[in-house]
């Protein structure tokens, strides 16, 4: 039979479209298997297959998982906020008939904030779904790398225990054989 160790670490790394990330994992005694992931905003919907994902590789232990995620920067985007704009011009529209000042240039419409806002570029869904799956495929890879890595710690931890059993055994056989137990020497220190 096998042994397994329940510590362990293991990391993995990824890029697409842009977007590069660091997968952390580091594992510690638990009687069932338990995924506690820290996650970035925007990828937070990822904790239910990361258990799934662990679940292939992993029986017992409890998981801290640790995502660093990153973009390279892309030009925001500028978009007008219609119900702000409406807002404005309704006010100024107002203001300009009670004060009878001249019309409302479009330059004095953006320059009031809220307005305007910088927006991050929307990304398709089909952009969304390849990332999610590079992202779990990755995330299996460290998941892999963990379960090797408790595998081959098993196997030391194996190994010393053989040995440890060994010279229990050795020490036991020497113990029992020893010539100092045998009773006529024991008489001897005792006369």
């Amino acid at each position: 039979m096998a042994i397994n160790s329940m510590t362990g670490f293991a990391r993995a790394d990824g890029r697409l479209d842009g977007a590069s990330w660091h997968w952390e994992i580091k594992s510690v005694n638990g009687k069932g298997l338990d995924v506690r992931a820290r996650l970035p905003q925007g990828v937070d919907g990822l904790e239910a297959s990361l258990k799934d994902v662990a679940a292939r590789h992993l029986r017992r232990g409890n998981l801290q998982v640790s995502l660093q995620f990153a973009r390279e920067a892309a030009a925001p985007v500028i978009r007008a906020n219609p119900q702000a704009l409406e807002q404005v011009i309704a006010i100024a529209g107002d203001l300009r008939k009670k004060l009878d000042a001249p019309p409302v240039t479009v330059e004095g419409l953006l320059a009031v904030r809220g307005v305007l806002e910088l927006a991050e570029p929307e990304q398709d869904e089909a952009a969304v779904e390849a990332r999610t799956a590079a992202l779990l495929a990755t995330f299996d890879e460290a998941c892999a790398a963990l379960a090797r890595a408790r595998a081959e710690e098993g196997r030391a931890l194996h190994d010393i225990t053989l040995a440890q059993i060994d010279d229990i055994e050795r020490l036991a056989v020497a113990a029992r054989d020893c010539p100092q137990r045998a009773p006529e020497a024991i008489r001897a220190r005792l006369a």
